[in-house]
């Protein structure tokens, strides 16, 4: 796992990241489809509420929701810049976990605007503009998987250690490359999702 997961090549640990992410997803949507109950999230919304101020236009939607979109963007520098634990850069969990709760939400039309029914496991879900965002999240974390400050080489095990030489933010072309077309996705999935919640 750790060859793929942390490979040199942003790509390669893209496409390794995304795979699993594809997998876990398909799982929890499909257990979500079949066995939970239809709106089981809608109460919990969280976030996902705020973008249900109904904004007058395209422009002021599509600001609400890259507003909420970036916060696990954020989140994800973040928590790569913190630690790395059992040499799993803290950041790759974000993504993991908005993969899951994107399917329980899809599983059981939870979503602040439902849809007509809930959306059975297939390659439907491409026509939406959540998978994008979960791919932009992913891609954001592979790259920028290598500025961690500290590092538990065993967790419970070990003390959180500083990484000598210390990481920086100093990212490589390949690097900045992958952030700034995440960046440009995450906007275009945002841009998308408004456009269909405007057009309703």
């Amino acid at each position: 796992m750790n060859k793929y997961a942390f490979n040199n090549r942003l790509h390669i640990r893209f496409i390794f990241m995304l795979a699993l992410a594809s997998l876990v997803f398909t799982g929890v949507w499909f257990i979500s489809f079949h066995y939970l109950p239809e709106g089981l999230l809608q109460s919990q919304r969280g976030l996902n509420s705020l973008v249900r101020e109904n904004a007058p236009n395209l422009f002021t939607e599509w600001l609400q929701i890259s507003g909420v979109n970036l916060i696990p963007m954020v989140l994800i520098i973040l928590f790569n810049r913190l630690i790395i634990i059992n040499k799993i850069p803290l950041g790759y969990l974000i993504p993991l976990v908005n993969v899951i709760l994107y399917g329980v939400f899809l599983g059981t039309n939870s979503f602040a605007l439902p849809l007509a029914e809930p959306m059975a496991p297939s390659l439907q879900v491409l026509t939406r503009s959540g998978p994008y965002e979960m791919m932009a999240f992913l891609l954001m974390a592979v790259s920028t998987h290598s500025v961690s400050l500290f590092e538990i080489r065993k967790l419970f095990a070990t003390n959180p250690k500083k990484i000598v030489p210390r990481s920086n933010l100093v990212l490589s072309k390949e690097q900045w490359f992958g952030v700034i077309v995440a960046l440009g996705l995450l906007l275009g999935a945002g841009l998308r999702e408004a456009y269909m919640i405007v057009t309703i």
